[in-house]
């Protein structure tokens, strides 16, 4: 959500929600996609690709192992 703030418009706002309504972790993180093409459309694909490394990690333990990418060691 944070990464959405500093944006208005119709598909910010609307991104915003699904975000925050999201039913449960996975529903999250299955939303990635749709908030990487939203924050490419708005920033560029470098800033959105950014939010996503960045907010990946954050699933770590909270997903089954399946669903993660493999993370470099250190995350």
């Amino acid at each position: 959500l944070g990464s959405l703030a500093s944006a208005s418009g119709c598909e910010v706002a609307r991104m915003s929600m699904r975000l925050r309504y999201a039913a449960d972790i996975e529903a999250l993180w299955y939303l990635r996609n749709d908030l990487f093409s939203t924050l490419a459309a708005l920033r560029g694909e470098p800033d959105a690709s950014a939010v996503l490394t960045e907010v990946t990690p954050l699933f770590q333990g909270l997903l089954p192992q399946t669903l993660l990418p493999h993370l470099p060691a250190g995350h």
